[in-house]
């Protein structure tokens, strides 16, 4: 699947009315020392994998040689077997690039056309089908919302999840019965896997043939593909990686289901190596000819910041167009694309997510590491993991006063414990109980609108909004979002703002809404006039960390706390000048020393 839950993993709450295409950029040149960049790679996914961020596999390609190519983690934990290089991963809906590129076949081979109707092959679907178009389900601007993992009324319980047992294509096509249309087709981009899950039906029934038949067929044995396959049940003995879930200390087995529940759409396997291969086997229009190549990149549908091809995402990355598509389900993560015009290609195969209802957790650390990978390939500064030194000597110990809270600190070797005092925050939530205020007009205003967050006042809010925002969502439906989003709050007690502008994101509010029974976080986005134009649940938010954080001392004036583990962001404690600091979310806090040791178990 694109995401696992699309709806919940996005965290867009409301509407994002900035999201116009990303602006130009200068274009960066490639690095021209790649065995140095390769050997910054290395250190870069060691530190990942040293906090257990990072299982898998990573290929970089350039021009037929290797640039870097090293595994991660475990493919069987209980046999104690690690991840080699020819590991095979889940790679999600990197599928929908295999699906797109056998319907093009199809087309050259003149057996189909993109304008066929939806309705000829499947009259069963509805007179929705009618006016949908081969093109419009490979662009996502079909505008069915039939899908699996996505809701209408975005909450967790009403979401349809695949099955375990095995469905017969006709059935999986007909699961929903007759198809509905939000929009009219062609009109937006909106990414729905029973777009993709329609094509491989229409190559079943146009080839006679099973959708993983015909891909090994067609693609993977004159690739030399010969690991790849549909399906966890079709790959060699031996050569798969184990799909694990939890936190990077935790090695759980996500709920199984059938592959054949995602045909087309997901459920592709294949290693590092034939990923590759197969992106470079389009590039080089080994697959499909020059004019139907060029339609699989074509920019069909504006997604907001990039566009979508035929199977296809298209961007830039550092001025450069990159090509690549994405994929999350539990247990597995992909990002794999290439820069074509530099003939660079860039994979990321995992096989441990972080959270089973919240993979997008985890398709957002596959960003960040395929971000910092591409900061080295093009000389650009990146962000590693620290790790320990041979010094633990930080001369820090007993009650600290940090923010305001105190905290008691012990070490043990390389490893320090806070520990949280009676009724003070987690440390990792010590950013949220700041209350910041500002002294102009704005922020009296925008202190209403959390007065009308949190009392439900969603007519206030309406007027506040954007003309855009006005204009898409009412403030009944605002309240029912809202509602569906958040769940049973009970009573509104209080907020406070722990973000305001600052000088990098001057319209930028973070407000906590604190309830009877839950803390919310939210963002919001204020264009020039005090307009709201950007509205979302803030996913670093957090209120009920745990009391006793542990972190890793690096040397004798750092000290990392891997707030990943604990579902938070990270932080350091830094000593500059023979004073320590909290470094938290881009804000700094004095830490205190108290002569006195007073220790709260």
């Amino acid at each position: 699947m694109h995401y696992f839950v699309t709806t919940l993993m996005s965290l867009l709450l409301f509407i994002s009315c900035n999201s116009q295409p990303a602006k130009s950029h200068t274009v960066l040149p490639l690095s021209t020392d790649l065995e140095y960049a390769g050997l910054h790679i290395d250190s870069l996914l060691t530190s990942y994998a040293w906090y257990g961020r990072l299982s898998g596999t990573v290929l970089v390609m350039h021009k037929d040689e290797v640039v870097y190519h090293n595994s991660f983690g475990w493919a069987d934990i209980d046999k104690q077997l690690p991840n080699t290089n020819e590991s095979v991963y889940g790679v999600g809906s990197f599928t929908k690039t295999f699906t797109s590129a056998a319907i093009l076949k199809l087309v050259q081979e003149k057996k189909i056309s993109t304008a066929d109707s939806l309705y000829h092959f499947f009259p069963g679907l509805g007179e929705s089908a009618r006016n949908i178009t081969i093109h419009h389900l490979l662009s996502m601007s079909s505008g069915i919302y039939e899908d699996f993992s996505r809701s209408k009324t975005y909450d967790y319980e009403s979401i349809v999840f695949p099955q375990p047992e095995p469905i017969s294509t006709h059935q999986l096509v007909h699961y929903f019965g007759e198809l509905t249309s939000d929009e009219t087709p062609g009109k937006k981009f909106d990414y729905s896997n029973i777009n993709y899950i329609i094509l491989a039906a229409i190559i079943e029934q146009v080839s006679s043939q099973d959708y993983g038949d015909f891909l090994r067929e067609n693609f993977f044995d004159a690739l030399a593909m010969q690991s790849s396959a549909f399906g966890a049940d079709n790959v060699s003995e031996g050569l798969l990686a184990q799909a694990y879930v939890g936190m990077p200390d935790q090695h759980n087995t996500p709920e199984y289901w059938h592959d054949s529940w995602l045909k087309g759409a997901g459920g592709n396997f294949a290693s590092a190596v034939e990923v590759y291969r197969w992106m470079h086997a389009i590039h080089q229009k080994q697959v499909l000819d020059s004019i139907h190549t060029q339609k699989l990149f074509q920019k069909h549908s504006n997604t907001g910041r990039e566009h979508y091809g035929y199977g296809w995402e298209i961007g830039k990355r550092k001025g450069n167009t990159y090509l690549y598509h994405e994929g999350g389900m539990p247990g597995y993560v992909c990002e794999a694309g290439f820069f074509p015009e530099l003939d660079l290609y860039v994979v990321v195969l995992t096989n441990h997510t972080h959270n089973l209802r919240e993979v997008g957790k985890s398709v957002l650390l596959n960003h960040q590491i395929n971000r910092e990978i591409q900061n080295i390939l093009f000389d650009q500064p990146y962000n590693k993991l620290p790790l320990p030194q041979a010094s633990h000597a930080i001369g820090l110990e007993g009650t600290l006063t940090i923010g305001g809270f105190e905290y008691t600190m012990s070490q043990q070797e390389e490893k320090v414990r806070f520990l949280a005092h009676e009724n003070g925050p987690s440390f990792m939530d010590i950013a949220f109980e700041q209350d910041l205020t500002e002294d102009s007009r704005r922020f009296k205003k925008v202190q209403k609108l959390a007065e009308a967050f949190g009392n439900e006042d969603f007519k206030y809010v309406h007027r506040r909004g954007e003309l855009a925002m006005r204009l898409l969502l009412s403030a009944k439906t605002l309240r029912q979002m809202w509602g569906e989003l958040t769940g049973d709050k009970g009573e509104f007690l209080s907020y406070n703002f722990y973000a305001i502008p600052t000088e990098k994101y001057p319209n930028h509010y973070r407000m906590r809404l604190i309830h009877a029974n839950k803390e919310i976080g939210l963002l919001l986005i204020l264009d020039k006039r005090g307009r709201i134009e950007g509205l979302h649940i803030d996913q670093r938010f957090s209120y009920n960390g745990p009391k006793e954080v542990t972190g890793t001392i690096i040397h004798d004036s750092l000290i990392f706390i891997d707030g990943f583990k604990y579902g938070n962001s990270d932080a350091r404690m830094v000593k500059t000048n023979g004073k320590w600091q909290l470094e938290m979310l881009g804000r700094e806090y004095d830490v205190v020393q108290n002569e006195e040791v007073s220790v709260n178990e």
